[in-house]
């Protein structure tokens, strides 16, 4: 269990000062695109994620902390690495000597306090790490049977006067297979929901919207979420958070995917779509309203 250990605890370190580089460099080169597409700057950030579920790229023989022993070092002696020396009262005369041969745990010139520092602290390191995973995991995965339980109870399907119309608007994004879209009440701002490539729900405001290409881009921007499979890319990102709950630039960086992916679903629906920016903002700001009531209530 000791060797499992020591190897978590030396992926963990290698990996750890490594993301903290890419983030640091993804950050900057990042800040220096931000003028340009978003497409560009989600994709350091999903090199970012890869990151994360990879090997370390390279290690550094730097003993951060205390080696431990090797077998040979623990293995007694058989045979003395030095004599100690002591005359008798006949040797005196005879000027003959006896000897007797020394073992490392009759040698006390050699620290012991050491030997068991290394293995302590990688048992520690190792089991708190394992402590947090589950911890996390166990958190995670509360709160999506949680949320699909409610969504489940809560999504009504959609009018059959709608049905045809979303239908029409999918049509021009040349979905094989059209994506389910549910409406929920008490939320202002639509999403996507799923582990792999999700349903769209939709806030029961949107009936209300007269506006067909109001209409059409806010279920534009969910549809690109579809496309893209971000709701698999966003499974990949709770997946890296879980394994290195212990580093804020793991955290800071998900938060930053999670940005600019909302960036890259704009510029795409604004293509895809031919609208004007302006309008589309518009659209989007129009269902924005309310989400925060759906963040404390899922």
């Amino acid at each position: 269990m000791d060797n499992y250990l020591v190897k978590i605890t030396n992926y963990l370190w290698s990996q750890s000062w490594q993301l903290a580089v890419l983030v640091v460099v993804a950050a900057a080169i990042s800040w220096a695109l931000k003028n340009r597409s978003a497409h560009v700057r989600y994709l350091l950030w999903l090199i970012v994620l890869a990151k994360c579920l990879v090997p370390p790229l390279m290690t550094l023989p730097i003993a951060i902390l205390p080696q431990e022993e090797s077998v040979e070092q623990l293995r007694p002696y058989p045979i003395a690495e030095r004599h100690v020396t002591f005359m008798t009262a006949d040797a005196e005369k005879s000027d003959s000597v006896m000897t007797y041969r020394t073992s490392p745990e009759n040698d006390t010139s050699q620290p012991k306090a050491n030997r068991r520092v290394m293995p302590a602290i990688h048992e520690l390191a190792g089991a708190t790490w394992i402590v947090g995973i589950v911890a996390f995991g166990c958190v995670a995965i509360a709160r999506v049977l949680r949320s699909n339980l409610r969504l489940r109870q809560l999504r009504k399907p959609l009018p059959s006067r709608l049905q045809s119309n979303i239908k029409e608007l999918l049509s021009g994004f040349k979905i094989k297979v059209d994506p389910k879209v549910w409406l929920l009440d008490g939320i202002g701002q639509p999403f996507v929901w799923g582990l792999l490539r999700g349903s769209i729900y939709l806030p029961t405001e949107y009936l209300k919207i007269d506006n067909v290409a109001h209409r059409r881009d806010i279920l534009g921007h969910e549809v690109c979420h579809i496309l893209r499979l971000d709701a698999a890319v966003n499974s990949l990102q709770v997946l890296a958070q879980a394994i290195f709950w212990f580093h804020p630039f793991v955290w800071w960086a998900n938060q930053k995917t999670r940005i600019e992916r909302e960036k890259c679903c704009d510029e795409m629906a604004v293509a895809y779509l031919g609208s004007r920016a302006k309008d589309y903002s518009t659209a989007i700001a129009s269902s924005i309203v309310g989400c925060n009531r759906f963040s404390k209530r899922y």
